[in-house]
């Protein structure tokens, strides 16, 4: 979705991390507490997929961070325009240490 054409590339939660004045505060803080949302909302899946054998129990406290990182990453390259690629590798990798 984040290269997908006919509309603008990348999302306004990953880059909309950065660049921010005195004057942006109450829109800076609303940023990150859509970001805290999407962390939650990840932690959950985590810990279903934990609960029903699909991920290691020790796997819980890191997954739901590096999936967090790497969808932010994702927005900036796709802004970058990354290949395809190279997107669906790094996702292949990531999702093999997933039981």
């Amino acid at each position: 979705m984040q290269s997908a054409l006919g509309h603008p590339t990348g999302c306004l939660i990953g880059p909309g991390a950065s660049g921010w004045s005195g004057q942006n505060e109450a829109l800076k803080d609303l940023i990150a507490a859509e970001r805290a949302k999407n962390r939650v909302a990840i932690r959950r899946v985590v810990e279903r997929a934990a609960k029903e054998g699909e991920l290691a129990e020790s796997k819980v406290q890191g997954f739901p961070t590096l999936i967090d990182a790497l969808l932010l990453g994702r927005s900036v390259q796709a802004r970058d325009g990354v290949p395809q690629v190279d997107v669906h590798a790094a996702i292949d990798t990531v999702l093999c240490h997933w039981d």
